[in-house]
This record gives C-alpha cells, structure tokens and sequence, in this order.
C-alpha cells in the first residue's frame, strides 16, 4: 500500500498535539520520522484511546505501521522489533505492566542543617 492508501484506511486518530509538536502528529496519529543509513522511514503508531503525541509510546496502546519509500513496509510490533535489528530503528518501546503498581519515587534527601 501507498503511504496515501494507508492514511486513506486508518482514518483519523485520537492524538492530540499543540505547537511544534504538531508535525509529530498526522491525521490524529502519532508519527516518528528516521534516517538511517541514508534511508528515510516513518513510523504511524495507531490506536484507539485518546492522549497526547507527548505521552510514551506504550507496546499495549500503539500499533506501529512502518512505511519506506512512500510504501507500507509491515505493521505490530513483530515487524517492528524485526525491523530494529535489520534497518536499524530505534526501540521506541515502553512496556506498562498493568499487574503491578506503579513505582513510588525516590525520596529526596534530607537538606543538611548547618555545621552538618
């Protein structure tokens, strides 16, 4: 499929953006740019549930369509993690575990008092 085509079926995403982040976005999806080795790739993370082109890219809410040249390339994360090793892509991947609770932060340490 033509990079058109593509665009044509998914239709539009829940993806917000605002100012310069809105080339991050096109047609309510994320999108991630790449050069490498002289090639040019993009990626299109589909999804269903709103958020913000600022949040992480999250393996259980974003679908990576990978296009070069103008064409559809592969999509899910199978392609993708193959895609890593052999065009070099970077791991755009932050995998939420929704069976454990989030980490408390660190504790900042105690200002010391004078003379300490």
């Amino acid at each position: 499929m033509s990079r058109a085509e593509v665009l044509s079926a998914i239709g539009d995403g829940p993806i917000s953006a605002s100012g310069g982040d809105s080339v991050r976005v096109v047609q309510g999806f994320r999108r991630m740019r790449y050069l490498v080795a002289g090639k040019s790739f993009e990626v299109i993370y589909v999804r269903d549930q709103p958020g913000d082109v600022r949040e992480l890219v999250v393996d259980t809410v974003e679908t990576p369509m990978v296009l070069g040249d103008d064409k559809l390339m592969g999509w899910g994360w199978k392609y993708y993690r193959g895609a890593m090793k052999e065009l070099g892509l970077p791991n755009p991947i932050i995998h939420v575990d929704s069976t454990k609770p989030p980490a408390a932060p660190a504790a900042s340490p105690a200002p010391k008092q004078p003379g300490e």
